[in-house]
C-alpha cells in the first residue's frame, strides 16, 4: 500500500513539475542552440500528459483493490478466528466427555493391575518359600539317611528320635521358612 502512495505521490510531482517548466522562458540550448519550446512540440506534451493520468489513475484504482483485499483478508482472518475458538471450544468439551465416560474404565483397570501386582507379590513369597521348604525337606531326608546309615553301622547304639520329635522340629523349621 505504502509503495502505491509514493508512486502517486511520484507522479504527482512529476504532474506539478510539467506545468512549471511549461511557464519557463524559452532557453537555448548551449551544445546546438537551439530554443527548449522548439524541442517538445504540442503533442508530445499533451501525450505525456495523457500518459501520467493514466499511470496515476492505474495506480489508484491498484490502491482500491489492495485496500479491498486487506479488508477481506482481516475479515477472513477474524472469520477465521471465530472458527478456531469455536472448534477449541468443541475440542474441550469432548476430552471432557472422553474423561467423564473413561474414568469408570481407567479406575476398573487400574484396581485390577493393583490387585494382580498384589497377587504377584504374594506368589513370589510363596514360590521363594516353597523352594526354602524344598531345601530343607531333602535335608532332613538327607539327614535320616545318614541317621540310618549311622544306626546302621551302629546296631542299634544310637538313641532313635521319637516321631512326634520329629514333626515338632519340622514344624519349627516351616515357622522360620515363614517368617
Amino acid at each position: 500500500m505504502e509503495n502505491y502512495k509514493s508512486d502517486v505521490e511520484r507522479l504527482d510531482f512529476i504532474e506539478e513539475a510539467h506545468n512549471v517548466t511549461e511557464q519557463l522562458l524559452d532557453v537555448e540550448c548551449p551544445v546546438c542552440h537551439a530554443i527548449s519550446k522548439g524541442v517538445i512540440d504540442a503533442k508530445q506534451k499533451e501525450l505525456c500528459h495523457k500518459v501520467f493520468l493514466a499511470e496515476k489513475r492505474k495506480t489508484k484504482i491498484l490502491m482500491a483493490d489492495l485496500g479491498a483485499t486487506l479488508e477481506n483478508a482481516e475479515i477472513n482472518k477474524t472469520n477465521i478466528e471465530i472458527e478456531n475458538d469455536k472448534l477449541l471450544e468443541d475440542i474441550n468439551r469432548l476430552v471432557n466427555d472422553m474423561n467423564e465416560s473413561l474414568r469408570p474404565v481407567i479406575d476398573s483397570k487400574l484396581e485390577e493391575i493393583r490387585d494382580l501386582l498384589e497377587k504377584r507379590k504374594l506368589w513370589s513369597v510363596m514360590y521363594a518359600n516353597d523352594s526354602k521348604i524344598k531345601k530343607y525337606e531333602d535335608r532332613i531326608s538327607e539327614l535320616e539317611s545318614s541317621r540310618e546309615k549311622v544306626t546302621n553301622k551302629s546296631k542299634g547304639n544310637i538313641k532313635d528320635i521319637s516321631e512326634e520329635k520329629l514333626v515338632q522340629f519340622s514344624e519349627i523349621v516351616k515357622k522360620m521358612l515363614v517368617s
